[in-house]
C-alpha cells in the first residue's frame, strides 16, 4: 500500500483515549494518517455522509448511543467504508455480535495503541480496497464472459486488449489471494455457520429457489448437509418449499432490498433451531450467518414445563390453603357466636335463678327483720343480711350486663347502641353523641351481638387512647347493610400500631367484620382525631367475605362501595383536589384507586391529552395536577406552562416513565413543583401531591 494519507473518521467521545490514537498513527512509519474526529454518532454519520473516508474507528459507548445500536447504524451508513471497532471492553461475545453487524474488526484499547492500531487500519483499508477490487473485477469478468460466448468472432481481433486484461486481472487476484488468505482464516475459523448464496427468482419476480456459493466447516457441522456447493437448496433440500416457504421470502426480500433481518425457526427437514441473521452486500445475493440453537430452545421448552408443572403445584397448594382458611374462619365464626351464646346463657342464669332467689331471700329477710323489731342484735343481724343480699344483688346485675346486656334481646339496635353510649357516660365520663336511624331490627341476633361489641371496644379505646372528652356514634340501615361509625377529635395514632393489639381489638374486629362479608376502614391523624367505620351486610346468617351473594348485589351497593363514597377525613383535614392528567387509561384507573386510599385527597377529573387538561383546570380549580409529560395534542411541558400561567397557585405533580435529567429539567422550567417517576413507590407520589406537611399549594408557598 502507498504512502498517501488514510482518511481516519474517529468516533471517540473522550479527548484523553484520541489524543493517544492520535500519537500511536503519528508514530507508525509506514503509513500517513488524517485523522477526523466526531465525539458523538451523529455527528459522525453526517462527517460520513459529507466527507469520503478511508475507515471509520468505532467506539461503542457514545453519549448519544451505546452497545450493539452503535454498531448497526455506524455499519449501515458506511457502506463499503470499514469499520472498526476500539472499545475498552475486551468481550467476544460483543466481538462475535460486532462482526456478524458488518464490522470488520474488533480492538480492545488497552491493547491496539502502539504499531497494531496503524497496521490494523492498514490492513483493513487494503482488505476494503481488495474486496472492492474483487467485485469489480468478477463483474468486469461476467460481463466479457457473456460478450465472448455471443462475439466469438471478434476474439481475434481482440486478443491483444485481452491479453492486457489478462495482465491486469493477474495483478488483481496477487492482491485478492494475499487479502483472502486472511479473509479465509476468519471465514473457516468461525463459530456460525456462514453460506453465500444467489438468489432465483421466476417469472413474476418471485423467490423460488438459491445456490450455494460458498460455505464454511461450521454450516456443514451444524447443520449435517455436505457437498452443497454449486447446488439449489431444492436440491439438498427437497421438502424445502413446502415445509419452509417463508424462508424463500425471507431470502429473497433481503436480496432485492438490501436489507438486512434476524429471526429465529425452527428447520423442520433437519429437525433443528436456527437462529439466522441474513444480509445481503450486492443485489440479488444474500450471506445467511446462523447458529445452532437446539439445546437452548430444549432448554427452554424443559424449563417451561417445569414452571408449568410448578405453577400446578402452587395452585394446588394455595386451593387446599383456601379450604383450610376457609374452615378455620369458619370454626373462629363459630367460636365466637358461641361465646356470644355461652356469655348470653350465664347472664340469663345470673337474672333469672340467681337474682331470683337473691330477692326472695331479700324479701325473707325483711319478714324476719318485722318479727325480731323487738329484739335488737336479731334486727341488726338482719339488717346486715339484708345489705349483703342488696349488694349481692347489684354485683350480680352488672355481671349479667357485662355478659350480655337485657336491652340486647329485647331491644333493636338503635336502642342497644343509646343504651351502651349512656352506660359509656355514667361509667367513664365520655359523653357520647348515639345518632341512630329509626328503629334498627337486625335479621341476626348474633350480628347485633357483634355491633354491640365492637361499639363497646371502640368506645373504650376512645377512653383509654384519645383523650377526648367526646365522642360521635352513628348507625344506619344502608339498603341491605348495617353502617356503624364512631369518630373522635382525640389525639389520634399510627394505624400500623394496629399489628400489636390484643384481646378483643381492633384487629379482631376487623377480622370478624370481614368473616361476616364486611369492610371496615380506618382514618386517623396524630392531633386530629380517628374515624372508624364498619359496613357488614344485614342477613339471616352467617356469610363469608367476597361470597357470590356479594358479589352478585346487582345495583346494590357492595360494603367497599359504601366504604368510598362515606367522608373518611377527620375533622379537621382539608381535602386537595386532584386533577389527573395521562393518555393511557389503565393508568388513571391505578391513580384513582391509589388515591381513593389517601384521606384528605378527592380526584375531581381526568383529562387524556395536555389541551383538555388546560381546559379542565380553568373549570374544575384543582389544587394539584399530577401531568404525565408525554401526551398527545399538546405536550405535558407546554400544558404545565399554560396550567402555570393561569393559575400560579395550582401544584403540578410531573409523572414520567423517564429518568433522563434533561426531562426532568424540561418539566421543572414549565413549572412543575415535583417530579416523581411512574416506577416510584406511591409514598413518594402521595407525598408529592400532598406537599410539605400535607397543605394545600398556596398554604405550601407561604410556610
Amino acid at each position: 500500500m502507498s504512502k498517501d494519507i488514510v482518511r481516519v473518521l474517529l468516533v471517540e467521545d473522550s479527548p484523553s483515549d484520541a489524543r493517544l490514537l492520535c500519537e500511536s498513527l503519528e508514530d507508525y512509519p509506514q503509513q500517513r494518517f488524517g485523522v477526523e474526529r466526531a465525539e458523538r454518532l451523529d455527528e459522525a454519520l453526517v462527517l460520513l455522509a459529507r466527507t469520503p473516508f478511508d475507515v471509520v474507528l468505532l467506539d461503542l459507548n457514545l453519549p448519544d448511543s451505546r452497545g450493539m445500536e452503535t454498531c448497526a447504524r455506524m455499519s449501515r451508513a458506511a457502506g463499503q467504508v470499514p469499520v472498526l471497532i476500539l472499545t475498552g471492553a475486551d468481550d467476544e461475545t460483543i466481538a462475535a455480535q460486532a462482526m456478524r453487524l458488518g464490522i470488520q474488526d474488533y480492538l480492545v484499547k488497552s491493547q491496539a495503541y502502539g504499531s497494531v492500531i496503524g497496521r490494523t487500519i492498514r490492513y483493513a483499508v487494503e482488505r476494503g480496497q481488495a474486496q472492492e477490487a474483487l467485485h469489480q473485477a468478477n463483474a468486469r469478468l461476467q460481463d466479457q464472459a457473456e460478450e465472448l460466448q455471443s462475439q466469438a468472432e471478434e476474439l481475434r481481433t481482440q486478443a491483444e486488449e485481452l491479453r492486457v486484461q489478462t495482465e491486469e486481472l493477474a495483478g488483481v487476484n496477487a492482491t485478492l489471494r494475499e487479502s483472502e488468505g486472511r479473509y479465509r482464516s476468519l471465514f473457516e475459523n468461525m463459530l456460525d455457520g456462514y453460506a453465500y448464496c444467489r438468489m432465483l427468482f421466476d417469472a413474476q419476480a418471485r423467490p423460488a429457489d438459491f445456490i450455494y456459493l460458498n460455505i464454511n466447516e461450521a454450516f456443514t457441522r451444524l447443520t449435517g448437509l455436505k457437498d452443497v456447493i454449486g447446488k439449489k437448496v431444492t436440491e439438498v433440500i427437497p421438502e424445502i418449499r413446502r415445509s419452509h416457504p417463508e424462508l424463500l421470502e425471507i431470502y429473497g426480500r433481503v436480496a432485492a432490498t438490501g436489507l438486512p433481518e434476524r429471526f429465529e425457526m425452527e428447520f423442520k427437514p433437519l429437525g433443528i433451531w436456527l437462529w439466522v441473521s441474513v444480509y445481503s452486500s450486492h443485489p440479488g445475493y444474500f450471506t445467511a450467518v446462523f447458529d445452532n440453537i437446539t439445546e437452548r430452545k430444549r432448554a427452554e421448552a424443559e424449563r417451561q414445563q417445569l414452571n408449568e408443572k410448578l405453577e400446578q403445584r402452587v395452585a394446588r397448594r394455595t386451593a387446599e390453603l383456601l379450604q383450610r382458611t376457609r374452615q378455620l374462619q369458619k370454626l373462629t365464626l363459630e367460636l365466637s357466636e358461641t361465646e356470644d351464646r355461652e356469655r348470653q346463657r350465664m347472664a340469663e342464669i345470673l337474672h333469672d335463678d340467681l337474682q331470683q332467689v337473691l330477692a326472695a331471700a331479700k324479701f325473707h329477710v325483711s319478714l324476719m327483720r318485722n318479727r325480731v323489731k323487738y329484739d335488737a342484735a336479731l334486727q341488726a343481724t338482719a339488717t346486715q343480711i339484708d345489705q349483703m343480699l342488696k349488694d349481692a344483688i347489684e354485683k350480680s346485675r352488672n355481671l349479667s350486663h357485662e355478659l350480655s346486656p337485657a336491652v340486647m334481646h329485647h331491644g333493636d339496635l338503635a336502642e342497644t347502641l343509646r343504651w351502651l353510649a349512656n352506660q359509656v357516660r355514667t361509667k367513664y365520663g365520655l359523653v357520647v353523641h348515639a345518632h341512630t336511624q329509626g328503629q334498627m331490627y337486625l335479621q341476626s341476633e348474633a350480628l347485633q351481638g357483634f355491633f354491640y361489641k365492637a361499639a363497646q371496644e371502640l368506645l373504650f379505646n376512645v377512653v383509654k387512647h384519645a383523650g377526648a372528652k367526646e365522642a360521635r356514634l352513628r348507625a344506619r340501615h344502608c339498603r341491605r347493610y348495617i353502617c356503624l361509625s364512631i369518630s373522635d377529635r382525640g389525639r389520634g395514632f399510627d394505624p400500623q400500631e394496629l399489628r400489636d393489639a390484643t384481646g378483643f381489638g381492633l384487629l379482631n374486629i376487623r377480622e370478624r367484620v370481614e368473616l361476616l362479608g364486611g369492610r371496615m376502614r380506618i382514618r386517623s391523624v396524630r392531633g386530629q382525631g380517628s374515624r372508624f367505620l364498619i359496613v357488614v351486610p344485614d342477613t339471616p346468617g352467617e356469610r363469608k367475605a367476597g361470597s357470590k351473594e356479594d358479589a352478585g348485589a346487582g345495583d346494590l351497593l357492595s360494603p367497599s362501595d359504601l366504604l368510598a363514597f362515606s367522608p373518611s377525613a377527620p375533622v379537621g383535614l382539608q381535602r386537595l383536589r386532584v386533577l389527573l392528567v395521562d393518555d393511557h387509561k389503565i393508568v388513571r384507573q391505578g391513580l384513582v384507586s391509589l388515591l381513593h386510599e389517601e384521606d384528605a385527597v378527592e380526584v375531581v377529573g381526568e383529562a387524556t391529552n395536555g389541551r383538555e387538561a388546560v381546559d379542565l383546570a380553568d373549570r374544575l380549580h384543582p389544587d394539584v395536577v399530577i401531568m404525565d409529560m408525554s401526551m398527545p395534542v399538546m405536550s405535558g411541558d407546554e400544558a404545565t406552562r399554560q396550567i402555570k400561567n393561569r393559575s400560579p397557585q395550582v401544584r403540578i405533580v410531573a409523572l414520567s416513565m423517564y429518568e433522563d435529567a434533561e426531562v426532568r429539567e424540561k418539566m421543572c422550567q414549565a413549572g412543575a413543583d415535583s417530579y416523581v417517576l411512574k416506577t416510584a413507590p406511591a409514598e413518594e407520589l402521595v407525598a408529592a401531591i400532598r406537599g410539605p406537611r400535607g397543605q394545600p399549594p398556596e398554604e405550601a408557598r407561604s410556610a
